[in-house]
């Protein structure tokens, strides 16, 4: 079975790399941008090792969004939770991070996510994020909803949440100076597979 993997074309994306951040972890803040053409910047600490930027997250999370389309403001929790589940799998898969350390990723950033819940929803808290700063709640809650996706397709339907995302990047490169809800994204995701809920 094919897999998500850094090998999937992407279109071309121009990257700016500027230095600002100072810090261990080399890599300081990373976003996308699609208005005048597709491009990522990161902000970068120049001094940092090159083990800095080998363990880096950053980068991954970023160039995953482009596998997806842009998503409204109050759905921004599947495209990031989407974001924040591949950056662990991913660098699994390409061996930059453990198996065991992946999974404990995802373990931290679901106790985070947990510790950073209220009674707003996951839409509420999408919408206000960039005024709020709950950014945690909404990238780990989401990322939940991407796991439990992938392991209910797994197990139900012997497919995978790859093949779902790879159907969703094609569905919205046919539309793409539209911003999706989720729930069509989810019903894009289930009529490419033929999964019915």
């Amino acid at each position: 079975m094919r897999t998500l993997d850094p090998a999937t074309p992407l279109p071309r994306v121009q990257v700016i790399v500027a230095p600002g951040h100072r810090g261990a972890d080399g890599v300081g803040f990373g976003w996308v941008s699609r208005g005048g053409g597709r491009s990522v910047m990161f902000t970068i600490d120049p001094e940092a090792p090159a083990e800095a930027f080998r363990r880096d997250w950053q980068a991954t999370h970023e160039f995953i969004h482009f596998l997806q389309p842009v998503f409204v403001d109050d759905d921004a929790w599947l495209g990031e939770g989407l974001a924040t589940y591949y950056q662990e799998v991913l660098r699994a898969r390409t061996g930059a991070i453990s198996p065991a350390r992946c999974w404990a990723n995802l373990v931290r950033g679901l106790r985070a996510g947990v510790a950073a819940g209220d009674r707003a929803t996951l839409h509420e808290e999408s919408a206000a994020m960039h005024r709020s700063g709950r950014y945690v709640r909404v990238y780990w809650w989401g990322m939940a909803v991407a796991l439990t996706l992938d392991v209910a397709l797994r197990q139900r339907e012997g497919r995978s949440l790859d093949e779902a995302v790879r159907a969703l990047h094609a569905a919205a490169a046919r539309e793409p100076a539209r911003a999706w809800r989720a729930e069509e994204a989810l019903r894009a995701m289930d009529e490419a597979l033929g999964v019915t809920r």
